[in-house]
């Protein structure tokens, strides 16, 4: 409120109090008094040049200037009232005032009119977070902590962004959904249109009507009104294309506006449904009196699958959607877009999958961040087991986007079948996430099928594959978010026996002992949420997200026995208070009354779901998703591995003393640097000029030495695996190759496959370089190897600078290589694309490539060129930064220069860039930086005695 009436002041008194204060100085505006000729001459003769006529010039001159402002301001307040208002030739006045108003003065008022038209609108509302993978069709609305946490033209410039000229149209812009990362990040902005006027269902389609409000978004309205936000593709089938008035057609499911009439399936759960879900919630459920229509078993459920949003998206194409089940598998290839059948039977989807992949990454950084320099064996790439790598490989390529176009049939006549539409980037659940219990239990027809654990007390799964099911459970629930979303009791010594406890998994062996667990949880809960008045879990979640509790999950194997009445007593509270349970019974009669029951058949299938509300009637003829006892200790052991601090596993390094103010300071050399233990062989001179530019560090790209890119003809696995190869300049066999990049080919198939895409890398190159006979990847033997003469590679540049560096022997030759190393690393290798075979050799590289940098700022800093080392370092930092060392020495060159200011920053930035991996400085980094300003304190302010 205080910087929208100071905003409002500030313009009314530049526009209205001017006039006094210029009228007081140089009085009413008038052309009498002006320099004139006569009186230049004069002054010329007499060498003297009366004041007030000049005095007079600047005074009519703050007059005209304040003229113009009035003018302006009038012309601009109005343009982009109208632009706001859509009204007829508001883009040609918005066109005149950017064409009249300068820049400055242009910026001055859009930042004046922005905040009035923020303080006009309406409140703000949060946006739903309820899955990460939840669709972008959002009403863009102010989230609360982008209003109170940036400044008033920061707010206001998005709202002036719609009333641009070039955006004046009668179609409203689509919401563009915001990245997942792993920091938060603030929804769009923007304005409301009018509201449009409600349009006729398409013909025979049962359906019911529902207006839009402020706030909606497809998923909330599914998660509202049908209990379930998966099913906003329902809402998008029955409206897409359909007019909504104004002449606005619904062509984007990513925007929907206050007040558009949507029609809803018809088919609603029965308002007696025991054990609903938290979704069905009072106050939000469907209309009463809608007559209940079950789905039968056998019916095929509509499409369930987190909606695979592309990270870009055109006014004209509609976002990307997996195959409903309502559609038949095509020969199979619909099958398993989103889901992964493991060799030993086990089953995973893409969530869990993406999640390990999520949690490995972390794993990676967190390690790189405690590395010590110099030492390649230190925190070296973990050693992850075969199931890892296989869920980190599908999570890549079902995550990845579609890398080139011209795919043509392959040169044995079979069609290679079209990927799936890519997931967005895969972030876990975070604190605002109102359901972090609802997980995937189970697919159909490559589909995955989410259940909210915490939403029916007790679960009781029975029949085979049990205890598969309930790993597989314990593992997706847990790589769904952090601690602080998701936490689980295992009351069980036998069904995850060499899993120890980790943030979100604690162990209880017996189930007394768990009960009493769950029993202080739900009393601790049941004050807190009377504390905040709280209804209910996803209230609380929704309404408090200062004061979470995690979605908690008792997992138990053993009998209930005696203690089945106690739980059922307790877990009757728990879908109001977020506790679940799920249990693993061997025999139907689990002892627990009112509870939920699964039955699983011997194929792994659920052929029995109790309640229907359960899985919405979907889950029968499911398959359960499921997990052996050594996959998913493996996958918890990542998991585990990646919310731990690798600094603890090994003991802390002697911190080097610092130095006395305004005396040299040392710093720790490193180790040699990395590389082949035998010198590289000199490389004859080029016979000729190379033909094609392949740069693999930071963007892949392709091109001719005329600096024409190389992007239509080559197919996407035949750029994979050029790229591989040429990271091998040594040679690949064929079975390497096919291994690595074509891994999802059928056996019998991979040879055929592995011919044509080097026919077609050798292909489309001579094509670009206009050679006709261009060998490109030559064939010696069993071994592919890229020609040399051929390729001008960036990574070989790089690589041969790190070789030279190693096995310098004069002060001279190692300054020269490492210099080499500088100006050729510049990134890193392979950034976009991600292919998941690249991420060892992109690791072992840039371990290579930060050390020698560190190794030549050394010896600029033992030169006295502090300048360059520290240039040096900031290029380091730009490839690897997190690496803790790095800001190590970067702060103890800066403090040899007596920049106090700069250490602090540099501590600053580094506590925000481990912020990101929920880690702080370490202790010795802590002690260093308050050393160095202590240290520099002292010196500026010597103490008299």
């Amino acid at each position: 409120m205080l910087r929208r009436l100071a905003s409002a002041l500030g313009l009314t008194v530049t526009l209205a109090g001017l006039p006094v204060v210029l009228r007081a100085a140089a009085g009413p505006p008038s052309l009498a008094g002006l320099p004139t000729w006569q009186w230049l001459r004069d002054g010329l003769r007499d060498q003297y040049l009366p004041v007030d006529p000049i005095l007079h010039a600047i005074g009519l001159l703050a007059w005209s200037l304040w003229g113009y402002a009035v003018i302006v301001a009038i012309l601009r307040v109005v343009a982009v009232l109208a632009a706001r208002r859509r009204l007829a030739g508001a883009a040609a006045l918005l066109a005149l005032s950017n064409l009249v108003t300068l820049a400055s003065v242009r910026g001055l008022l859009d930042a004046s009119i922005g905040v009035s038209l923020l303080a006009a609108s309406t409140r703000p509302t949060p946006t739903s977070t309820s899955m990460p993978s939840a669709p972008v069709a959002v009403v863009r609305t102010i989230e609360p902590e982008a209003v109170h946490g940036t400044a008033g033209w920061e707010r206001a410039h998005p709202l002036l962004g719609d009333t641009r000229a070039d955006t004046v149209s009668d179609q409203p812009p689509l919401a563009q959904p915001d990245p997942p990362t792993l920091d938060r990040a603030a929804s769009p902005i923007a304005a409301r249109p009018d509201p449009a006027a409600p349009a006729r269902p398409p013909a025979g389609t049962p359906t019911r009507a529902y207006t839009v409000e402020d706030g909606d978004s497809l998923w909330r309205i599914a998660e509202r009104q049908l209990g379930d936000g998966l099913r906003w593709r329902e809402i998008w089938a029955l409206n897409h294309g359909r007019d909504m008035g104004s002449g606005r057609l619904f062509r984007h499911a990513g925007l929907i506006l206050p007040g558009w009439v949507l029609h809803l399936p018809a088919h609603q759960q029965p308002a007696s449904a025991p054990l609903s879900s938290p979704a069905h919630g009072e106050g939000q459920g469907p209309a009463s009196g809608s007559p209940p229509s079950p789905r039968p078993p056998t019916t095929p459920p509509p499409s369930t699958a987190a909606p695979p949003t592309s990270t870009t998206t055109t006014d004209d194409s509609p976002p990307a959607t997996a195959p409903t089940a309502s559609k038949p598998a095509q020969h199979g290839r619909d099958r398993g877009h989103d889901v992964l059948d493991l060799p030993s039977g086990s089953l995973v989807g893409f969530t869990l999958a993406a999640g390990v992949a999520f949690a490995l990454a972390v794993l990676r950084l967190r390690r790189r961040a405690r590395r010590r320099l110099g030492r390649p064996d230190d925190l070296a790439e973990p050693e992850v087991g075969q199931t890892t790598r296989r869920l980190d490989r599908f999570a890549h390529q079902r995550t990845a986007a579609l890398a080139t176009v011209g795919d043509e049939p392959d040169q044995d006549g079979d069609q290679e079948s079209p990927p799936p539409p890519p997931h967005a980037p895969f972030a876990p659940s975070d604190l605002h996430t109102t359901h972090p219990g609802r997980i995937v239990i189970a697919e159909r027809d490559g589909e995955e099928l989410a259940v909210d654990l915490v939403g029916h007390g007790a679960i009781v799964v029975t029949g085979a594959h049990a205890e598969d099911a309930a790993r597989a459970v314990v593992a997706g629930l847990l790589t769904s978010g952090n601690p602080y979303a998701a936490e689980v009791i295992l009351a069980s010594p036998d069904l995850l026996s060499e899993v120890e406890d980790f943030p979100g998994l604690r162990r209880i062996p017996d189930l007394p002992s768990a009960a009493d667990a769950v029993e202080r949880e739900l009393l601790g809960r049941a004050r807190l949420f009377e504390h905040y008045d709280a209804p209910d879990f996803v209230t609380m979640r929704a309404e408090h997200p200062d004061d979470q509790q995690p979605a908690l999950l008792l997992v138990c194997d053993q009998r209930p026995g005696e203690q089945a009445g106690r739980l059922a007593a307790l877990l009757a509270q728990g879908p109001r208070l977020g506790v679940g349970a799920l249990l693993v019974s061997t025999t139907e009669d689990s002892g627990m009354d009112g509870a939920a029951h699964l039955h699983l058949d011997d194929t792994g299938r659920i052929d029995a779901a109790v309640p229907d509300s359960l899985g919405d009637g979907q889950l029968v003829g499911a398959r359960i998703l499921r997990l052996s006892e050594s996959e998913a200790v493996e996958l918890l052991g990542v998991l585990a591995a990646s919310r731990s601090d690798p600094a603890e596993q090994r003991p802390v390094a002697a911190l080097a003393p610092v130095a006395e103010p305004r005396t040299p300071r040392t710093i720790p050399p490193a180790q040699p640097i990395p590389a082949p233990v035998e010198p590289p062989a000199a490389r004859p001179p080029r016979a000729a000029e190379p033909k094609v530019r392949v740069r693999l560090l930071g963007a892949y790209r392709i091109e001719t030495m005329a600096g024409d890119e190389i992007a239509t003809g080559l197919r996407s696995k035949a750029r994979e695996a050029l790229a591989y190869c040429l990271l091998h300049p040594d040679g690949l066999t064929s079975e390497q190759v096919i291994d690595q990049v074509l891994p999802d080919v059928e056996l019998a198939r991979g040879p055929q496959r592995f011919w044509n895409t080097m026919t077609n890398i050798r292909s489309v190159l001579r094509q670009a370089t206009r050679v006709e006979k261009l060998p490109a990847v030559e064939r010696a033997g069993p071994l592919y190897r890229p020609d040399p003469e051929v390729f001008d590679v960036d990574v070989w540049q790089a690589q041969a600078a790190l070789a030279a560096a190693h096995h310098a022997t004069e002060d001279g030759e190692l300054l020269a290589a490492l210099e080499q190393v500088a100006a050729s690393y510049t990134a890193n290798l392979l950034e976009t694309p991600s292919y998941g075979w690249a991420e060892p050799l992109r690791e072992e590289l840039r371990r290579r490539g930060v050390d020698a940098l560190a190794r030549l700022a050394e010896l600029h800093h033992q030169a006295g060129n502090a300048e360059r080392a520290l240039a040096v370092l900031e290029q380091a930092i730009s490839v690897d930064p997190y690496a803790e060392e790095l800001y190590q020495r970067i702060m103890r060159m800066q403090a040899a220069l007596d920049r106090l200011d700069a250490v602090q920053r540099t501590f600053r930035v580094l506590e925000d860039r481990l912020d990101q991996l929920e880690l702080d400085p370490s202790d010795a980094t802590v002690q260093l930086a308050n050393t160095l300003t202590r240290t520099n304190k002292r010196s500026r302010h010597p103490v008299r005695e």
